[in-house]
């Protein structure tokens, strides 16, 4: 009669099992991959990329070239079946052909609407896999006084970089929308430029993660190219500052509801023309310049609010709530998830100090152009806030 095994040894021996299995499917796994890279690599021919730099300064371009280089060397490593497929189409084909390929097979939509589909996929695939091969230390020196953009040609892609005015000052460089916006200070007109320092910081405010991902970096670049109105604030310490704008529109579908809440109206229609305070750049005057250094959030110190928050009466937990959302930063991602900002900013705006407002001037300039389409996705990437 034969001995049965002990349960440790059974155990030991399942193991191993279980370890031979996972290694036969890894090895399975990796042999699917070699082959459908190898079928992918004959059918499917790299992308051309075509880069029109002949707006933006150096480091964009070599930004952009040097992230391509790397996503070529392992291009089907980054993107999905489907995504492939659609290139091989396009690349052999061209994006007509492409497009009524999808039209005759799609019945239930329009050819635009296809279209559109395809070019945000594309855009999102190949503009993001660009972000993620930029070299740090290049991201670092072109965002965000940089962005590029994607359109597609017959057979490539048009890579269009573009970049504000460049120039130096006393106080470092400044960057400059190409409309060259102005602010009366003393009842003369001044250039509103900006430092890279206030730039980065308007941009985190405005758009949590922006520089990891296509859309994040176009949106910001857009928002300092074409916005063209600031108003000048006195601060507590005395300095002037710009006060920013964006539009009650040009963000997530949680903003939106808090703006409609806010503004007390009952549909989000309303908001046409209708502007949040993003916050305030503390400026110096130099040589006809009105220099943006830095960037205080709603509630910072020195700030309006700051000032309204002191002479006020109310309970200690109610102070010190407020308090606090100011020091961590009123910001897009904050308002989004958290109630306690919500309430500072609602506390704000009905004690003398407006968070939002009616604006009939002209905020941004040419948004018809090369980023309206970037406000209906901009939305997308605030979804994970919108659900906290």
């Amino acid at each position: 009669m034969s001995r049965r095994p002990s349960k440790k040894r059974e155990k030991k021996h399942k193991k191993r099992e279980q370890l031979v299995r996972k290694n036969r499917r890894a090895l399975s796994t990796r042999r699917e991959l070699k082959t459908r890279d190898r079928l992918i690599r004959h059918h499917a021919p790299l992308p051309e990329f075509r880069v029109d730099a002949s707006e933006s300064g150096e480091d964009i371009k070599a930004m952009v070239e040097s992230a391509i280089n790397r996503f070529n060397g392992n291009y089907t490593r980054f993107l999905d079946d489907d995504t492939l497929v659609l290139m091989a189409i396009h690349v052999a084909k061209g994006w007509t052909s492409l497009i009524d390929q999808q039209a005759a097979r799609i019945t239930d939509m329009t050819r635009e609407d296809i279209e559109s589909a395809i070019l945000q996929l594309f855009e999102q695939e190949l503009g993001n896999r660009i972000i993620q091969n930029a070299p740090r230390n290049l991201i670092r020196r072109s965002l965000p006084t940089s962005c590029f953009t994607l359109s597609p040609g017959e057979h490539h892609w048009i890579v269009r970089c573009r970049s504000l005015r460049a120039d130096k000052t006393e106080h470092g460089g400044v960057y400059q929308s190409p409309h060259r916006p102005t602010v009366q200070l003393n009842g003369k007109d001044h250039e509103v430029v900006f430092t890279r320092h206030a730039l980065q910081q308007l941009s985190s405010r405005m758009l949590p993660d922006w520089s990891i991902s296509y859309i994040g970096q176009a949106y910001v670049f857009g928002f300092f190219y074409e916005c063209v109105y600031f108003e000048v604030e006195r601060l507590n310490n005395g300095d002037n500052a710009l006060v920013v704008y964006n539009s009650c529109l040009r963000a997530g579908e949680r903003l939106r509801h808090f703006m409609c809440e806010l503004l007390n109206v009952d549909d989000q229609g309303e908001l046409a023309n209708h502007y949040y305070k993003v916050g305030y750049c503390p400026i110096v005057v130099d040589s006809g310049l009105a220099i943006a250094k830095t960037f205080l959030t709603p509630g910072y110190w020195q700030t309006p609010e700051r000032l309204a928050l002191s002479g006020r009466r109310m309970t200690l937990i109610m102070r010190q709530d407020i308090e606090l959302a100011c020091d961590d930063g009123i910001n897009i991602s904050s308002i989004c998830s958290c109630e306690k900002t919500r309430t500072a900013l609602k506390w704000f705006h009905n004690h003398g100090v407006p968070q939002a407002k009616r604006i009939d001037r002209e905020v941004f300039k040419g948004l018809a152009g090369p980023y309206a389409c970037l406000d209906s996705k901009v939305g997308k990437l605030l979804t994970p806030l919108e659900g906290a």
